[in-house]
């Protein structure tokens, strides 16, 4: 099983003097991700990263946010090199993303399967805890690298037995750190509250993210959303 060390270094881009990245491409196969920069009016492509972060650990000496960061760039590489070997006309921006629940300590991710869905849940609930994603943005015209997290609090109150049994009958936790999506569980009306940006639980922090996009020429090209509101529930990726 592979480890991830630090970041060694994370340059981020300093200058307002990059050429317009009109083109961006999201490494990510996460459709919560995706109904984020759609709802803020961003155009982008797609392409997954083909990594299973599941098979990856932090080494010993790396906390949450640095194996977030790393994850994120690791993602935004790897989809560009899939991107490159096939595109005529590649994408000069790329957006890499992963989201990382932390509890009491311990590093959650995406539950492995059912039994394991209902055992996060029920750490989860009744108490608080931190949301970490972390985001990398690669241009490739300059070969600049802006690593970046966001981390948010969230507060879960207690749930039934029944509550937890019937989510996870319902396939919902499926591909979602700490087996939730915020949006999905505000709108089925579970107790739960965030301190911070609600889009870094999500899985993209609109409210850091959004200003460097512009930097790189990335401006929303139709009406924005404010994101203050949950958007529509969207089907978790296969």
């Amino acid at each position: 099983m592979s480890t991830l060390s630090p970041l060694s270094s994370q340059p981020a881009a300093q200058s307002c003097a990059h050429p317009p990245a009109r083109r961006m491409l999201l490494a990510s196969q996460s459709p919560r991700r995706r109904e984020l920069l759609s709802s803020a009016g961003v155009v982008f492509e797609v392409q997954e990263p083909g990594i299973d972060d599941a098979e990856l650990r932090p080494g010993p000496t790396v906390n949450a946010e640095q194996f977030a960061a790393s994850l994120a760039l690791l993602k935004a590489q790897s989809a560009w090199r899939r991107h490159a070997r096939h595109s005529a006309q590649p994408a000069t921006l790329v957006v890499g993303a992963d989201t990382i629940v932390v509890k009491d300590g311990r590093m959650i991710g995406k539950p492995l399967d059912a039994a394991d869905a209902v055992r996060i849940i029920r750490l989860l609930q009744g108490g608080s805890h931190q949301v970490v994603t972390g985001v990398a943005l690669l241009d490739t015209v300059t070969g600049s690298r802006d690593v970046f997290v966001d981390k948010a609090r969230v507060a879960l109150g207690p749930l039934t037995a029944a509550q937890i049994d019937d989510y996870v009958a319902s396939g919902q936790w499926q591909g979602k750190a700490g087996g939730y999506n915020l949006f999905e569980r505000q709108t089925a009306g579970w107790p739960i509250t965030v301190q911070g940006d609600q889009t870094a639980v999500v899985g993209l922090p609109m409210q850091k993210l959004l200003p460097r996009l512009a930097r790189y020429g990335l401006q929303p090209a139709g009406p924005t959303s404010p994101l203050s509101t949950p958007p529509a529930p969207v089907t978790p990726a296969a």
